[in-house]
């Protein structure tokens, strides 16, 4: 009675050692995904860190990195761009006008536009930094300091019919500002509509 459960046992002990004679098949191998994506280049890390440098203000630094990133990519124009906006920043404006005056008017952001503009207003060059703030308006239509800008440049050029468009287009998104108003009644009188200047200057007046 006892030898049935021993042999029983035995062959099961025998299915046990027979079934792990040799180890398992390993398991299929699975692509591992990669931890990164696409490389960063190194004139694109070294591009974000200029960028990162001018925005705290470390101009001098980012000026360098942005160097270092045109010796490597001489065609790459939005880089260029940001180079002579930080060289604005700088002071350093005849830099400035020389790189962002190389790029063709389309490759220029509407900041780089307004600063170029603004240097050559400087220099007096009315007709080439009025083209500029007006290209800069197409792409941001209610920047009323670029717009406010254009207007003294048409009437410096005595272009006053424009520029008092200009003046009325800011006045009727800033009614209440006497500054606007003011170099509106100025423009005005300049034009000979001196009856329309006197009510602007009124206008602009404490009563």
């Amino acid at each position: 009675m006892n030898t049935i459960p021993r042999i029983i046992l035995g062959i099961a002990l025998a299915a046990t050692v027979t079934a792990h004679a040799s180890p398992p098949p390993p398991p299929p191998k699975l692509p591992v995904p990669p931890i990164v994506g696409e490389p960063i280049p190194e004139w694109q890390a070294r591009w974000e860190l200029a960028r990162i440098l001018s925005y705290s203000g470390n101009y001098d630094e980012a000026v360098a990195e942005y160097r270092r990133v045109l010796a490597a990519k001489p065609d790459l124009a939005e880089a260029r761009a940001e180079y002579g906006q930080v060289l604005g920043w700088t002071g350093r404006n005849e830099d400035a006008v020389r790189e962002l005056s190389a790029l063709p008017a389309d490759a220029l952001p509407p900041e780089a536009a307004v600063l170029l503009a603004d240097l050559l207003l400087g220099q007096q060059k009315f007709a080439e930094s009025t083209k500029l703030y007006q290209a800069a308006l197409q792409a941001t239509p209610d920047d009323a300091p670029t717009r406010f800008k254009l207007a003294r440049a048409l009437s410096w050029q005595k272009r006053y019919p424009e520029a008092l468009a200009e003046f009325e287009t800011l006045l009727k998104s800033h009614p209440d500002d006497i500054q606007i108003r003011r170099h509106h009644a100025q423009v005005l009188g300049w034009a000979g509509r001196n009856e329309d200047a006197a009510k602007e200057w009124r206008r602009s007046l404490a009563p």
